[in-house]
Protein backbone atom coordinates (compact mmCIF):
# COMPACT_ATOMS: atom_id res chain seq x y z
CA UNK A 1 0.00 0.00 0.00
CA UNK A 2 2.99 2.32 0.58
CA UNK A 3 3.99 1.90 -3.06
CA UNK A 4 1.21 4.31 -3.91
CA UNK A 5 2.83 7.68 -4.59
CA UNK A 6 -0.22 9.51 -3.24
CA UNK A 7 -0.05 7.73 0.12
CA UNK A 8 3.71 8.34 0.35
CA UNK A 9 3.16 12.05 -0.33
CA UNK A 10 0.44 12.25 2.33
CA UNK A 11 2.69 10.41 4.78
CA UNK A 12 5.56 12.84 4.21
CA UNK A 13 3.18 15.77 4.73
CA UNK A 14 1.88 14.15 7.94
CA UNK A 15 5.41 13.69 9.29
CA UNK A 16 6.31 17.27 8.37
CA UNK A 17 3.24 18.69 10.10
CA UNK A 18 3.90 16.51 13.16
CA UNK A 19 7.46 17.81 13.46
CA UNK A 20 6.15 21.35 13.06
CA UNK A 21 3.54 20.69 15.77
CA UNK A 22 6.26 19.60 18.23
CA UNK A 23 8.29 22.68 17.31
CA UNK A 24 5.29 24.88 17.99
CA UNK A 25 4.68 23.16 21.34
CA UNK A 26 8.30 23.76 22.36
CA UNK A 27 8.02 27.40 21.30
CA UNK A 28 4.89 27.75 23.45
CA UNK A 29 6.91 26.59 26.47
CA UNK A 30 9.55 29.22 25.74
CA UNK A 31 7.11 32.12 25.36
CA UNK A 32 4.76 31.10 28.23
CA UNK A 33 1.86 32.22 26.03
CA UNK A 34 -1.40 30.48 26.88
CA UNK A 35 -3.06 31.96 23.79
CA UNK A 36 -0.46 30.43 21.50
CA UNK A 37 -0.75 27.15 23.38
CA UNK A 38 -4.51 27.13 22.86
CA UNK A 39 -4.02 27.99 19.21
CA UNK A 40 -1.62 25.08 18.70
CA UNK A 41 -4.37 22.62 19.73
CA UNK A 42 -6.11 23.32 16.41
CA UNK A 43 -3.10 21.88 14.60
CA UNK A 44 -3.24 18.80 16.83
CA UNK A 45 -6.79 18.15 15.64
CA UNK A 46 -5.71 18.52 12.01
CA UNK A 47 -2.86 16.05 12.50
CA UNK A 48 -5.05 13.47 14.27
CA UNK A 49 -7.81 13.84 11.68
CA UNK A 50 -5.29 13.45 8.86
CA UNK A 51 -3.80 10.37 10.55
CA UNK A 52 -7.29 8.83 10.68
CA UNK A 53 -7.75 9.67 7.01
CA UNK A 54 -4.45 7.97 6.11
CA UNK A 55 -5.36 4.83 8.09
CA UNK A 56 -8.73 4.63 6.35
CA UNK A 57 -7.07 5.21 2.98
CA UNK A 58 -4.72 2.27 3.55
CA UNK A 59 -7.55 0.05 4.82
CA UNK A 60 -9.76 0.81 1.82
CA UNK A 61 -7.00 -0.38 -0.50
CA UNK A 62 -6.97 -3.80 1.19
CA UNK A 63 -9.61 -6.54 1.23
CA UNK A 64 -12.17 -6.40 4.04
CA UNK A 65 -12.36 -9.69 6.02
CA UNK A 66 -15.65 -11.57 6.00
CA UNK A 67 -16.04 -11.20 9.78
CA UNK A 68 -16.48 -7.44 9.33
CA UNK A 69 -19.68 -7.11 7.25
CA UNK A 70 -19.86 -3.36 7.90
CA UNK A 71 -16.21 -2.79 7.03
CA UNK A 72 -14.22 -0.23 9.00
CA UNK A 73 -16.56 2.75 8.77
CA UNK A 74 -16.90 3.03 12.54
CA UNK A 75 -13.12 3.27 12.89
CA UNK A 76 -13.27 6.53 10.97
CA UNK A 77 -15.99 7.85 13.29
CA UNK A 78 -14.05 6.72 16.36
CA UNK A 79 -10.88 8.50 15.22
CA UNK A 80 -12.69 11.81 14.72
CA UNK A 81 -14.56 11.42 18.03
CA UNK A 82 -11.31 10.84 19.94
CA UNK A 83 -9.68 13.83 18.20
CA UNK A 84 -12.50 16.20 19.15
CA UNK A 85 -12.71 14.97 22.75
CA UNK A 86 -8.95 15.40 23.24
CA UNK A 87 -9.13 18.97 21.91
CA UNK A 88 -12.13 19.85 24.07
CA UNK A 89 -10.39 18.50 27.19
CA UNK A 90 -7.22 20.40 26.28
CA UNK A 91 -9.25 23.60 25.86
CA UNK A 92 -10.88 23.15 29.27
CA UNK A 93 -7.47 22.58 30.85
CA UNK A 94 -6.08 25.72 29.21
CA UNK A 95 -9.08 27.74 30.42
CA UNK A 96 -8.34 26.53 33.96
CA UNK A 97 -4.73 27.69 33.67
CA UNK A 98 -5.87 31.02 32.22
CA UNK A 99 -8.18 31.65 35.18
CA UNK A 100 -5.40 30.73 37.60
CA UNK A 101 -3.08 33.18 35.83
CA UNK A 102 -5.42 36.04 36.72
CA UNK A 103 -4.39 35.65 40.37
CA UNK A 104 -0.70 35.03 39.74
CA UNK A 105 2.18 37.03 38.33
CA UNK A 106 3.42 35.71 35.03
CA UNK A 107 5.25 36.96 31.96
CA UNK A 108 4.86 36.41 28.23
CA UNK A 109 7.82 36.57 25.86
CA UNK A 110 6.95 38.28 22.57
CA UNK A 111 9.02 37.65 19.44
CA UNK A 112 8.46 38.03 15.74
CA UNK A 113 8.58 34.22 15.45
CA UNK A 114 4.99 34.15 16.73
CA UNK A 115 3.75 35.77 13.53
CA UNK A 116 5.64 33.18 11.48
CA UNK A 117 4.14 30.31 13.45
CA UNK A 118 0.61 31.70 13.04
CA UNK A 119 1.00 32.08 9.27
CA UNK A 120 2.46 28.59 8.89
CA UNK A 121 -0.33 27.19 11.07
CA UNK A 122 -2.97 28.74 8.81
CA UNK A 123 -1.20 27.38 5.71
CA UNK A 124 -1.14 23.88 7.21
CA UNK A 125 -4.84 24.17 8.03
CA UNK A 126 -5.66 25.21 4.45
CA UNK A 127 -3.68 22.28 3.02
CA UNK A 128 -5.32 19.84 5.43
CA UNK A 129 -8.77 21.15 4.54
CA UNK A 130 -8.09 20.94 0.80
CA UNK A 131 -6.85 17.34 0.97
CA UNK A 132 -9.64 16.15 3.25
CA UNK A 133 -12.37 17.97 1.33
CA UNK A 134 -11.12 16.39 -1.91
CA UNK A 135 -10.74 12.85 -0.58
CA UNK A 136 -13.18 12.50 2.35
CA UNK A 137 -16.87 12.33 1.37
CA UNK A 138 -17.96 13.03 4.95
CA UNK A 139 -15.68 16.05 5.55
CA UNK A 140 -18.30 18.61 4.51
CA UNK A 141 -20.98 16.61 6.33
CA UNK A 142 -19.14 17.13 9.63
CA UNK A 143 -19.42 20.91 9.33
CA UNK A 144 -22.75 21.11 7.49
CA UNK A 145 -24.60 22.08 10.68
CA UNK A 146 -21.97 24.56 11.88
CA UNK A 147 -24.13 27.65 11.50
CA UNK A 148 -21.94 29.47 14.02
CA UNK A 149 -18.83 29.13 11.86
CA UNK A 150 -20.76 30.22 8.78
CA UNK A 151 -21.70 33.40 10.63
CA UNK A 152 -18.02 33.80 11.59
CA UNK A 153 -17.12 33.72 7.91
CA UNK A 154 -19.71 36.35 6.97
CA UNK A 155 -18.61 38.65 9.81
CA UNK A 156 -14.94 38.13 8.96
CA UNK A 157 -15.46 39.07 5.31
CA UNK A 158 -17.67 42.01 6.28
CA UNK A 159 -15.28 43.53 8.84
CA UNK A 160 -12.03 42.70 7.02
CA UNK A 161 -12.97 43.47 3.42
CA UNK A 162 -9.65 42.60 1.76
CA UNK A 163 -9.96 38.99 2.98
CA UNK A 164 -12.90 38.38 0.63
CA UNK A 165 -10.56 38.82 -2.33
CA UNK A 166 -7.64 36.91 -0.82
CA UNK A 167 -9.53 33.92 0.61
CA UNK A 168 -11.84 31.52 -1.24
CA UNK A 169 -15.55 32.01 -0.76
CA UNK A 170 -16.19 28.48 0.48
CA UNK A 171 -13.85 27.54 3.32
CA UNK A 172 -14.05 24.82 5.90
CA UNK A 173 -15.24 25.78 9.35
CA UNK A 174 -11.94 24.79 10.93
CA UNK A 175 -9.95 27.00 8.55
CA UNK A 176 -12.16 29.97 9.41
CA UNK A 177 -11.70 29.32 13.13
CA UNK A 178 -7.95 28.96 12.57
CA UNK A 179 -7.74 32.35 10.84
CA UNK A 180 -9.84 34.14 13.47
CA UNK A 181 -7.89 32.59 16.35
CA UNK A 182 -4.60 33.41 14.62
CA UNK A 183 -5.65 37.06 14.42
CA UNK A 184 -6.47 36.94 18.16
CA UNK A 185 -2.98 35.60 18.94
CA UNK A 186 -1.31 38.33 16.87
CA UNK A 187 -3.41 41.08 18.49
CA UNK A 188 -2.55 39.84 21.97
CA UNK A 189 1.15 39.79 21.10
CA UNK A 190 0.97 43.35 19.73
CA UNK A 191 -0.82 44.63 22.85
CA UNK A 192 1.72 42.97 25.12
CA UNK A 193 4.62 44.37 23.09
CA UNK A 194 3.25 47.94 22.96
CA UNK A 195 1.58 48.44 26.35
CA UNK A 196 2.64 45.35 28.34
CA UNK A 197 -1.02 44.30 28.65
CA UNK A 198 -0.44 40.76 29.91
CA UNK A 199 -4.16 40.21 30.40
CA UNK A 200 -4.53 40.41 26.61
CA UNK A 201 -2.98 36.94 26.47
CA UNK A 202 -5.59 35.62 28.90
CA UNK A 203 -8.47 37.25 27.01
CA UNK A 204 -7.18 35.79 23.74
CA UNK A 205 -6.82 32.39 25.42
CA UNK A 206 -10.42 32.35 26.61
CA UNK A 207 -11.61 33.53 23.19
CA UNK A 208 -9.65 30.83 21.32
CA UNK A 209 -10.65 28.01 23.65
CA UNK A 210 -14.30 29.09 23.54
CA UNK A 211 -14.29 29.04 19.74
CA UNK A 212 -12.53 25.67 19.78
CA UNK A 213 -15.13 24.14 22.08
CA UNK A 214 -18.03 25.66 20.12
CA UNK A 215 -16.58 24.20 16.90
CA UNK A 216 -15.70 20.73 18.16
CA UNK A 217 -18.60 20.07 20.54
CA UNK A 218 -21.22 19.55 17.77
CA UNK A 219 -18.80 17.20 15.98
CA UNK A 220 -18.19 15.25 19.20
CA UNK A 221 -21.93 14.96 19.80
CA UNK A 222 -22.70 13.79 16.25
CA UNK A 223 -19.87 11.23 16.17
CA UNK A 224 -20.70 10.06 19.70
CA UNK A 225 -24.31 9.56 18.65
CA UNK A 226 -23.13 7.35 15.78
CA UNK A 227 -20.89 5.30 18.09
CA UNK A 228 -23.81 4.80 20.49
CA UNK A 229 -25.96 3.62 17.55
CA UNK A 230 -28.39 6.49 17.95
CA UNK A 231 -30.09 8.54 15.26
CA UNK A 232 -30.03 12.28 14.74
CA UNK A 233 -33.35 14.19 14.85
CA UNK A 234 -33.35 14.41 11.03
CA UNK A 235 -32.82 10.65 10.76
CA UNK A 236 -35.65 9.99 13.22
CA UNK A 237 -38.08 11.98 11.07
CA UNK A 238 -37.00 10.11 7.94
CA UNK A 239 -37.30 6.72 9.64
CA UNK A 240 -40.76 7.51 11.06
CA UNK A 241 -41.96 8.52 7.60
CA UNK A 242 -40.57 5.34 6.01
CA UNK A 243 -42.16 3.10 8.65
CA UNK A 244 -45.55 4.80 8.38
CA UNK A 245 -45.53 4.36 4.62
CA UNK A 246 -44.34 0.73 4.84
CA UNK A 247 -47.05 -0.22 7.35
CA UNK A 248 -49.72 0.65 4.75
CA UNK A 249 -48.40 -1.76 2.08
CA UNK A 250 -50.66 -4.58 0.94
CA UNK A 251 -50.00 -7.77 2.86
CA UNK A 252 -48.20 -6.10 5.76
CA UNK A 253 -49.90 -6.69 9.10
CA UNK A 254 -47.30 -5.22 11.43
CA UNK A 255 -43.65 -4.21 11.54
CA UNK A 256 -41.95 -5.25 14.78
CA UNK A 257 -38.54 -5.00 16.42
CA UNK A 258 -37.39 -2.36 13.99
CA UNK A 259 -33.96 -1.01 14.74
CA UNK A 260 -32.22 1.71 12.75
CA UNK A 261 -28.69 2.90 13.40
CA UNK A 262 -25.84 4.68 11.68
CA UNK A 263 -22.80 2.60 10.79
CA UNK A 264 -20.81 5.58 9.52
CA UNK A 265 -21.34 9.18 8.52
CA UNK A 266 -23.40 8.30 5.45
CA UNK A 267 -24.30 4.63 6.03
CA UNK A 268 -27.63 3.86 7.66
CA UNK A 269 -28.48 0.25 8.63
CA UNK A 270 -31.74 -1.37 9.73
CA UNK A 271 -33.21 -4.67 10.81
CA UNK A 272 -36.89 -5.47 11.30
CA UNK A 273 -39.44 -8.25 11.65
CA UNK A 274 -42.54 -8.13 9.45
CA UNK A 275 -45.83 -9.97 9.86
CA UNK A 276 -47.34 -10.83 6.48
CA UNK A 277 -50.90 -11.94 5.79
CA UNK A 278 -51.30 -15.64 4.98
CA UNK A 279 -53.01 -15.00 1.65
CA UNK A 280 -50.26 -12.60 0.55
CA UNK A 281 -47.12 -13.55 -1.31
CA UNK A 282 -44.34 -13.05 1.25
CA UNK A 283 -41.63 -12.73 -1.41
CA UNK A 284 -43.58 -10.02 -3.18
CA UNK A 285 -44.13 -8.15 0.08
CA UNK A 286 -40.43 -8.45 0.94
CA UNK A 287 -39.48 -7.15 -2.48
CA UNK A 288 -41.82 -4.20 -2.06
CA UNK A 289 -40.42 -3.39 1.39
CA UNK A 290 -36.85 -3.73 0.16
CA UNK A 291 -37.45 -1.36 -2.75
CA UNK A 292 -39.04 1.09 -0.31
CA UNK A 293 -36.18 1.13 2.23
CA UNK A 294 -33.17 0.43 -0.01
CA UNK A 295 -32.68 4.00 -1.38
CA UNK A 296 -32.27 5.28 2.19
CA UNK A 297 -30.27 2.41 3.71
CA UNK A 298 -26.88 0.88 3.09
CA UNK A 299 -27.63 -2.32 5.04
CA UNK A 300 -31.06 -3.89 5.47
CA UNK A 301 -32.24 -7.13 7.09
CA UNK A 302 -35.93 -8.10 6.97
CA UNK A 303 -37.29 -11.25 8.60
CA UNK A 304 -40.82 -12.55 8.02
CA UNK A 305 -42.69 -13.67 11.13
CA UNK A 306 -45.41 -16.32 11.02
CA UNK A 307 -48.91 -15.09 11.73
Amino acid sequence: MFRDSGIRLYLVFLLTSTLYMFSLSYYCLLTHSLALNAYSSLLLYDVMYFLTFLIMLCINKSAIPAQYPFGYERLDVLGIFVSTIINILMSLSIIKHAIESLFETYSVVTTYHTFTFVIVNILFSCVFSHILRTNCPHYELLYSNQSNTISYQHKLYKNVTFLSSLLPGKMSALTIVNIVCGIAVILSQVLIELDNLLHADIVATIFITSMTICTFLPIAISTGRILLQCLSPNDVQTVDKLLREASTFDGVIEIQREFFWRVGFKSLAASMHVKVKEESNSQQVLSQLFNHFAPHLSYLTIQVLPV
